[in-house]
């Protein structure tokens, strides 16, 4: 091999230098005692210098078609296309599912009277009502038709006596049990009328008492408001709510605690008995 260059012909190439490679890589801490080793060599024999190094070679045959290369890095988002034509219309959905109970809305407006329905069964018949109140004693009827003429009586007797007014004494007296039983009358007296034992009552801002030994004491239907007020113009009406009336107990414990008292067949069997008696 020669090539003549300027001011003479260049020698052939001299032969490759000896080349020593370590048996460790340079991250290996033995590296470095390798290289002490290698230098020492190098002195030992006297071995020259490095050259300098040679002019680049000719272009190397294609080589054999290499791996593919890893993915590269997302590129950047294109720009937005033109609007696709519609689609054909899809297949119905499957029904969702059923939402949450709505809140009550407003009350709607009245609506038109219904049609009346047939009637009904006949009920049964109610329990007895309460014990109503007295009623007003009536006004004083017309007179009545004279009445036929009676038999002739039995003869009497002729006294002297008869020719002088009885001398004698009646007497009017009212007994209260303070129970739900009836008084018998003391012996020889006949009884006029039983009744409810009267105390005290008040009306019409005015208060009244009853003398118990009195037939004014014993009244034969009990009312709670056991008087009228009349007018001048003859209407007469029964007290009104303000009015009380006061009567005789019974020995019967009412608890008023529990509840009041506001039905008359409750109050009954706490007012007393009475019977007004007359005798001589």
């Amino acid at each position: 091999y020669q090539r003549r260059v300027r001011g003479g012909i260049e020698g052939a190439p001299g032969e490759d230098g000896k080349v020593i490679n370590p048996p460790v890589s340079p991250q290996d801490p033995a590296f470095d005692i390798w290289t002490e080793i290698i230098s020492d060599i190098v002195t030992v024999n006297n071995w020259g210098e490095k050259g300098e190094k040679g002019e680049m070679g000719l272009d190397g045959l294609p080589g054999e078609k290499g791996e593919p290369g890893a993915d590269g890095a997302p590129g950047a988002d294109g720009a937005d296309g033109e609007p696709g034509n519609d689609g054909l219309p899809g297949n119905d959905g499957l029904p969702g599912i059923d939402g949450a109970k709505g809140e009550m809305g407003p009350k709607g407006e009245m609506g038109a009277p219904g049609v009346d329905g047939a009637d009904g069964a006949k009920g049964e018949k109610g329990a007895p009502g309460q014990r109503g109140l007295a009623g007003i004693k009536g006004q004083k009827g017309d007179k009545g038709l004279s009445g036929e003429k009676g038999d002739r009586g039995n003869d009497g007797e002729c006294n002297i006596d008869d020719f002088y007014p009885c001398n004698c004494d009646t007497h009017v007296l009212t007994r209260h049990s303070q129970s739900q039983d009836l008084p018998d009358c003391p012996a020889e007296f006949t009884s006029l009328w039983t009744g409810y034992s009267l105390v005290f009552f008040e009306g019409n801002g005015y208060g009244l008492s009853q003398d118990l030994g009195d037939a004014g004491s014993c009244i034969e239907e009990f009312q709670l408001l056991p008087f009228m007020q009349c007018s001048a113009s003859d209407v007469c009406r029964h007290g009104v709510r303000t009015d009380k009336s006061f009567w005789l107990g019974t020995n019967i414990d009412a608890s008023f605690a529990t509840k009041p008292m506001n039905n008359i067949d409750e109050i009954l069997p706490h007012i007393s008995r009475c019977r007004v008696c007359m005798g001589t």
